[in-house]
Parts: structure tokens; sequence; C-alpha cells
């Protein structure tokens, strides 16, 4: 066990002048008709900025009462003529474009010249995060707290009717239907002509291993003059005063470089605080950034025991607020002794944590089981908002008995990234069989990268998991699904929305719903390289694997190789593998769909653009006389195609226009040229093994297929068609 130093930092100014807002105007109200109550991810779900002297993030998410929400007591603090950089994030699901009026003569409207502080000029329908900068004019009002209005409207009526131009929306005019409102305060700081104050500790750095006894800072001038000189004080624990005569020259509105005031021993609890004074050898007028006070701790790192008898932290929440207020300095590992942790638990962002100082939560004994009963403000048993690095090992992770209507088990947002759940059980409300809108696993939002999913159990909910994006321009990137098990999820058993560099690999997903119009593994707007291999998928819906836009390029080629997919009895369509994307190499796969649908039923669906159809087997025994087995869709859908065996007794496939058999598929595609007709024999269609000689060694070598679904080298000349490498009669 390692124990070393850290601290945490906040500032002691006099900011009870800007906590309270001020505005004696009624400020219209707005009123969207719908709003974000029909559809909850028409809300904002976040409003931060950066930039201004005190800034803004405010992560309450989800729809407000009314689609308004008034959080006048936060307040940004900005000097005349600067910039404020913001982000505005949506609720993840339609395009959204975000808007900004500040009141800057403080009239209580926001219709003056330039009183739009920030309209967008763009309405992407696939993203729902709006960044951008307004400047504070050297006009506005300062000494008080000024309205700030911010807004999210649905893209397509923002484009076509301008609501986003529009700070009350009445609700009656075409386009004051989904969106939402949020009210804050801004204060501008009264310019003064001369000002020092603090900006930063620069040493003792935070969150090292050694805390060094030099204390330098960096200075800021927020005045209107050049600041030539100031006096810097320090003190440790409200001892004797020392000061430093600092001279140079600093422009307005701008921050120094280092400045070197001393030295001192420091123990862990120290208060070490740093004042300006004098600025120019004149009285400073704003004082609000004078002083800077810090108190220095020890950082964690090692090796930590959670529960049971004589732990070194009683419970995980004491652990993870040691952590919060300490930081870390290395890797630490929670042992958490036999029994169950009652929640929830929102882990947020801890500093010091990196690829090599990760946190580590695992059993020391025993079972561990995570549990809670979410509800609507608290809707998860674990919350990753923003926190990173973060591990958990072969927990149980549940929602209560008592859970219903609100029942995440993970909810993954804010950017949390680099995490891990690896041989966990994660157990979701086992009678969701009526709701498609309860996920075990969630996530609605952008730069939760890199996460992974290794070997768990993921149990019940309307969807197994449910893993948004933030749009095309901002997808989740790295997420890795590495041999979990998806069972029994009502609707969907894995939905995905908006990533790149997707690992989907050797996963069993399955299901006893009866439910006729869910799908089992749903990715949408995947690009780059992404891997879908060795994949056991049965699902009785829609489609048991159903990937839609999966696009890469010539030199990044998305690999969908060794799976076993099982399509049934889907109500109206059942696909046995529905595939839309550029340059898939789909390969060695074995693809049955067990269905009659009553409106259509195709045993593969590919279109796109420059995809590889190679050694695979469908199986489609019912066939149909209106759809088809195989469908190509459109000249350049397909680029090569061979080596399949297609078994179907009913039409074969289409490619401009019916191909009824084999013979006339080939004399229409060209594809196709040394693929079979016959039937694998599945017994069993949960395994979807075949001993059919026919198809033993009639495949071609693919040189990055080396294996099967099982992990056997596949025969390096003549391969087998199919998921499953098989000799003779031995599958």
């Amino acid at each position: 066990m390692k124990i070393l130093n850290y601290f945490s930092i906040f500032m002691v100014c006099f900011w009870a002048a800007i906590s309270t807002p001020v505005q004696a105007q009624t400020y219209c109200t707005p009123y969207w008709y719908y709003g974000c109550s029909s559809i909850s991810t028409m809300a904002i779900y976040n409003f931060e900025t950066t930039g201004a002297i005190q800034n803004i993030s405010n992560n309450t998410g989800g729809c407000s009462s009314s689609n308004y929400g008034n959080y006048t007591t936060q307040v940004l603090m900005a000097v005349p003529t600067s910039t404020v950089n913001f982000t505005i994030t949506g609720g993840g699901q339609y395009g959204q474009v975000g808007s900004i009026w500040v009141d800057w003569n403080d009239d209580g409207d926001f219709a003056d010249p330039g009183e739009d502080a920030y309209i967008p000029t763009s309405f992407p329908s696939n993203s729902w995060v709006e960044t951008g900068s307004f400047s504070v004019p050297a006009t506005a009002t300062s000494g008080k707290n000024l309205r700030m209005r911010v807004a999210m409207s649905y893209y397509y009526y923002a484009q076509n009717y301008g609501c986003h131009k529009e700070p009350c929306p009445n609700g009656s005019a075409t386009g004051s239907y989904y969106g939402e409102t949020e009210d804050y305060s801004l204060f501008v700081v009264p310019p003064v002509q001369d000002d020092a104050g603090v900006n930063s500790l620069v040493s003792p750095a935070p969150y090292s291993c050694t805390l060094s006894d030099s204390i330098i800072i960096t200075l800021t001038n927020s005045g209107t003059d050049s600041l030539a000189s100031c006096n810097i004080n320090w003190q440790v624990n409200g001892g004797s005063v020392s000061s430093t005569s600092w001279s140079g020259n600093l422009t307005s509105y701008t921050t120094s470089g280092n400045v070197y005031l001393g030295t001192a021993s420091f123990s862990d609890g120290d208060v070490l605080r740093i004042w300006t004074d004098s600025p120019n050898g004149t009285t400073d007028l704003f004082n609000l950034n004078d002083t800077l006070e810090v108190t220095l701790l020890e950082a964690i790192s090692g090796t930590f025991t959670v529960g049971g008898t004589s732990p070194d932290y009683g419970s995980l929440s004491n652990a993870f607020q040691d952590l919060y207020t300490r930081g870390l300095c290395g890797a630490v590992v929670l042992k958490m002794r036999a029994g169950v942790y009652t929640g929830p638990f929102l882990l947020g962002e801890i500093q010091g944590t990196s690829m090599t100082n990760t946190i580590t939560i695992e059993p020391d004994t025993g079972v561990v089981t995570l549990e809670a009963t979410p509800n609507s403000s608290d809707n998860y048993v674990v919350g990753l908002d923003g926190a990173d690095h973060i591990i958990f090992n072969n927990l149980i992770i549940q929602v209560s008995a008592s859970a219903s209507s609100y029942a995440t088990v993970l909810e993954i947002g804010g950017g949390a990234a680099y995490n891990e759940f690896n041989n966990c059980q994660i157990n979701g409300y086992s009678n969701a069989t009526t709701s498609t809108s309860q996920s075990v696993i969630h996530c609605q939002s952008a730069s939760n990268d890199y996460n992974k999913f290794m070997y768990n159990e993921i149990n019940g909910g309307s969807y197994g998991a449910y893993f948004f994006g933030g749009g095309t321009t901002n997808p989740n990137i790295g997420i890795q699904w590495v041999g979990n098990k998806f069972l029994d999820a009502y609707y969907r058993g894995l939905y995905l929305y908006y990533n790149k560099d997707l690992i989907f690999n050797h996963n069993w997903m399955e299901t006893s719903t009866s439910y006729l119009y869910g799908y089992g593994f749903m990715c949408y707007y995947t690009d780059g390289a992404s891997e879908v291999i060795g994949n056991h998928l049965s699902w009785p819906g829609y489609c048991a694997m159903y990937l839609y836009q999966m696009n890469g390029n010539a030199t990044e080629k998305p690999v969908v190789a060794n799976n076993m997919v099982n399509s049934g009895n889907g109500q109206y369509y059942t696909y046995g593998t529905y595939l839309y994307g550029g340059f898939m190499q789909i390969i060695h796969n074995s693809i049955v769909k067990n269905s009659n649908a009553s409106y259509g039923y195709y045993g593969a669906y590919i279109s796109g653009g420059g995809n590889t159809v190679m050694n695979n087997i469908l199986y489609d025994p019912q066939g149909s006389s209106s759809y088809y087995t195989l469908y190509y869709g459109g000249g350049f859908a397909v680029l090569e195609s061979d080596y399949n065996d297609i078994y179907t007794n009913q039409n074969f496939g289409y490619f401009n226009g019916v191909q009824s058999d084999l013979s006339a598929w080939q004399n229409a595609t060209g594809f196709d040229m040394h693929s079979l007709t016959t039937d694998p024999g599945f017994t069993n269609y949960d395994s979807l093994r075949t001993c059919n000689d026919t198809l033993d060694g009639a495949g071609t070598p693919i040189s990055f297929v080396t294996d099967d679904f099982d992990g056997d080298d596949r025969d390096p000349e003549h391969p087998d068609i199919g998921a499953d490498e098989f000799v003779g009669s031995d599958s």
C-alpha cells in the first residue's frame, strides 16, 4: 500500500454579489407545443462553457417541467470584449440545433441588436451537439446578473420555419413544436483600470507522487491597463505572511507565465493561501480574482479493502468520496468483501486516472453484488458520468426485485471512456415483457470512447444494451463487446447507433421472447475497420443481425465473419440478415431464415457498395414466391460473390429482377460461379453445424479469416463453407 501527495484547490473570493440573480424584469416564458415531454431526447442534456472567469457546467440532463428550466442561480462571469466558448448537448436521437440569447442592456427582453448571441447556420439531421462561441460586448451592462437564454430545437423545424431564431416560442406558430429552453445568468465584470489576480497554482503540482516545496503561480489581469507591478502574498495555515514584488508587462485580459514565490515544507492537510494587492501601485478595485486557497492532501495508490470486518473503507461510496477528494497518483484496487452493497453508485471524473492509474473494483472474498432500485431521477445502479479508467471485475450488478418502470443497470455518459466490465453478471428487469424502453446498459451521448464489455452475462430488459453516439460527426469510438452473453431481452438484444471502429466478437445472443417485432443485434451508422466476428445470434423477430450503414473504405474494411445467425418468425418482415454498407467483407457465415412472414422475407439482404460475399451458407428452407432468399441491391452493392451455399425452395434471388435459380443468378450477375445449392442438413438451428461432405473443402482461402467460429484453424487451401470448419462427418 502506498499513499502519496495530492491536493484539491478552490477559490476564495467574494462571490456573493453574483450568486443570486437580481433581475427585476419579467421575461417571456417560452412555450413549445410538444417540447420534450413527448420525445424526451429533444431536451437539453448538458450545457457548459469555457474561457470565462467563471464557467457553467450543467449536467442535469433530461426534459424539464413544462419544457423549460430556470437555472439562473448558475452564473457565468466574463469580462467585456472576452470570448465565451460553449457546448450544448441534446438528447442523442434526433437532429437538434442550439441557440443563445443574452439581454445585454438588461431591459427584460432579447429583442435588441446583438442579443441573439449565437444563432446556428447549419442544420444537420444526425447531430445534437452544438458548439460555438460568442463575444461579450464592450457596451454590455456590467456589475449585475444578465439573463442568458439557451435553447435546443428540432433541426427540421429550425431549418424550415426558423424556430431557432425565436427566444420565446409561443407553441402555436409553425415550428414551435419540439424543443427545450433553459435560462442562466451572465455577470459582466465592471471594467476597472488596474487589476492583478491569481490565475492558477503551478507548483506544488496536482496529483503527483512527490510534492514539490516550490510555490509557483500564474497571474491574470482583468483590468483595462497593462499590469506593470503588484505584490503577491502567501501564508501556510494562517501563519506568517511572505511577500514577493512582481514586475513585468501583462496586457489586459491575459495571463502571465510562471511566477516563483518561494519554498515551504508541506504536510498533509496544510492550507496554502495566496493573494495579490497593489496593482500598478494602486488599490485593486476588482477583488473577485485576488485570492487562491489550496488544501494540500495526499493522493492515493495501492490496494484497499471495502466492507466487512476492519476494512479500509466501510462502503464503496466512502471509497469513491476519498478518491474524488484526493485523486490518484498510481493504480488503485478496491477489494470488496462478500455481500450486497446498495446504491445507486454515481461515479464522476476522478483526477489522476490514466491508462496506468486505473481503479479496479473486484471481490476480495465470496460473491459481491451491487444493487439498487432505480427511479426517475437516478435511473441506474452504476452510473459513469465522465468517469474514466475504471475496471469492474467479477461482480453481480443488478436492479432490485422491486424495480419496474425504471430499471437501467449501467448508465454511461458525460464522456466516460476507457472503462471495462469484465466477467460480470448484469441483471436487468426480468419482467420487461411489455415495454420497449428499458435498457440494461444505456448510453445516449458522444465521446464515451474505448469502453470494453468482456465476457459478461447481460440478462433481461427491453434492450440488453442501448448504446448511442453523437451523430455521424461525433460517434463513440472503439467500443468493444467481446465474449458476452445477451440473454432474454424482450425487444432488442444490442442496439448500437453512431459508432466507429466497433468490435463485436464472439458474443452469444438469444431470447425466449414471444415478441415478433424485435431485432437481435441491430447496428446503425458504423464507420471504420469494424469487426463482427464469431457471434451466435438467434432471434425470433424481424432479424437476428441487422447492420445498416456499416461503412468502411478501400483500406479500412469492416469484417463480418464466422457468425452463426438464426432469424425466426417475424410478424410482417423477416430477414435472415440485413447488411447495408460499404466495403464489408461478409465471409464464412452460416445464416438461417426459418420464416414465412406475411409481408416479406429475405434470406440475406445486402446493399450499399463494394461488398464482398464469400464462403457463406444461406439456408432458407421455406423460401418465398414473392420475395427472395438472396437480394443484392444494385449493380455496385456487391463487388465479389462466390463459393457460397444458397439453399431455398422458392425464389433464389433478386438482382436487377427476379432470378429463379443459381443458373439464372449466375447469368444475371456474373457472381457465384463456384457456389452451391446444397441443403446443409442443419439439425439444430441453435448451433448451425453441418456434416455435409459437399461443403467440406468447398470454400476458397481468405487471408484474414484463418480460423472458424470455435477458433479452430481453417484449411489453408480448401476451407469449408460456413462458420464451422469440420473434417468429413466430424463437426
